[in-house]
């Protein structure tokens, strides 16, 4: 009985040392533990070129968007294309509702946006211009009932009638006139600018209690 034990014992041990043997062996090829994190985790770095890069991308998404809201403006005192064209300042006009939209999102949220953000609204807010001018001049006036198209078409020929007239006494009166034939048309959405520029062609300068509407005199 004492052979069969001694085979046991060395059969045990046998069974130990290559146990040992073979956790050396996998420890050795495992990657060692790295205390700096790895690509994908790292924070990226940019080079000089990569962040010029991108202040010229957004730069230029910006001055897109600016030379819209430039034509916008012209547009708004501009009296007679903007009553012409009355469709554009019609939020119930898909078409500017979707572009009047985008403009106010653009407005408030850009300055949180990254750059491929910023380019990405730029181009939507481009192309969302061209479809609101598309179909406001498509439209022009005919978004209104059929009562206040007459209306509206009354006040564009005396604003034409005003601009090409000579007299500024009737330039004046015709300009009043059409601020208040405008005044009657319930479902006519027109710009503040262009209400001003009414008020401010149908009262003559001299008459008028606010300085910022008086020009000065030719040198």
């Amino acid at each position: 009985m004492l052979w069969i034990g001694l085979a046991v014992g060395t059969v045990i041990g046998l069974v130990v040392f290559l146990v040992i043997k073979l956790s050396t062996w996998v420890g050795d090829r495992l990657p060692a533990p790295r205390n700096e994190p790895t690509n994908a985790l790292a924070a990226p770095r940019f080079s000089p070129d990569d962040v010029a890069s991108y202040s010229r991308r957004r730069d230029a998404a910006i001055l897109v968007v600016d030379g819209i809201k430039q034509q916008l403006g012209e547009l708004r005192t501009d009296v007679e294309w903007t009553i012409s064209n009355s469709a554009l300042w019609d939020v119930a006009v898909p078409a500017s509702k979707r572009f009047f939209t985008s403009l106010t999102i653009w407005d408030d949220h850009r300055a949180g946006w990254t750059v491929e953000e910023t380019v990405a609204a730029a181009a939507e807010l481009k192309v969302l211009w061209r479809a609101a001018l598309d179909s406001a001049t498509r439209l022009g006036i005919d978004h209104l009932a059929a009562e206040d198209r007459h209306r509206a078409d009354t006040a564009i020929k005396l604003v034409r009638k005003a601009d090409s007239t000579t007299s500024e006494a009737e330039r004046h009166q015709l300009m009043a006139k059409a601020a208040e034939v405008l005044s009657g048309i319930m479902s006519i959405t027109l710009p503040r600018e262009t209400m001003r520029e009414l008020e401010r062609g149908s009262t003559p300068q001299e008459l008028s209690d606010d300085p910022d509407d008086v020009e000065p005199p030719e040198n």
